[in-house]
C-alpha cells in the first residue's frame, strides 16, 4: 500500500471516529437516532471499504472497492447536511464534517478516474504472485 493510500484510509478511519462522536451528541428522539445510525455506517463504511479495497487481487476488484468507497461517502454528505438542515444539530464541527466529507467524496471521485483511466490489468503471473502472497499472509496470521 502507498503513502497516500495510508493517509487516506487514516483519514477516513478518523472521520468516521469523529463522525460516530457527532451522532452521539444528538438530541434523543426517534428522527435523530434513524439518522444517527445511516450517517455512522455511511461513515464508517468509507474506512472499511478502503480498507478492504487493499487486500484485494484483481485491478477490477481494487477500482470497485473504492467506488464502493466513494458512494457512501456521497451518502455520508448527504446524512450530515440533512443533519443542520433539518436543524437536529448546528455548529463548527458539523460544518467542518460537512466539508470533509465533501473532500473525500473530491479525492474518491479523483481516484475512481485515475484508476479507471490506467485500465492496466494485472498478467496471470502477478495474479497467480498475489494469489500466492495472500495465501501466505493467511497461513502465517493463523
Amino acid at each position: 500500500m502507498g503513502q497516500f493510500g495510508k493517509e487516506l484510509s487514516e483519514r477516513t478511519r478518523r472521520f468516521s471516529v469523529e463522525v460516530i462522536r457527532l451522532s452521539s451528541a444528538m438530541p434523543r428522539n426517534p428522527a435523530s437516532w434513524e439518522i444517527a445510525k445511516q450517517v455512522v455506517r455511511s461513515s464508517n463504511s468509507i474506512a472499511a471499504n478502503l480498507e478492504e479495497a487493499q487486500g484485494t487481487i484483481t485491478h477490477p476488484d481494487f477500482i470497485n472497492k473504492v467506488n464502493i468507497a466513494r458512494k457512501e461517502a456521497r451518502e455520508t454528505y448527504m446524512w450530515l447536511r440533512n443533519v443542520r438542515d433539518s436543524g437536529l444539530m448546528a455548529g463548527i464541527k458539523l460544518e467542518q464534517l460537512i466539508a470533509e466529507a465533501n473532500e473525500i467524496v473530491s479525492i474518491l471521485v479523483a481516484c475512481v478516474k485515475t484508476l479507471e483511466s490506467k485500465g492496466t490489468v494485472k498478467s496471470g503471473a502477478t495474479i497467480r504472485r498475489s494469489i500466492r502472497d495472500s495465501r501466505l499472509a493467511i497461513r502465517d496470521s493463523s
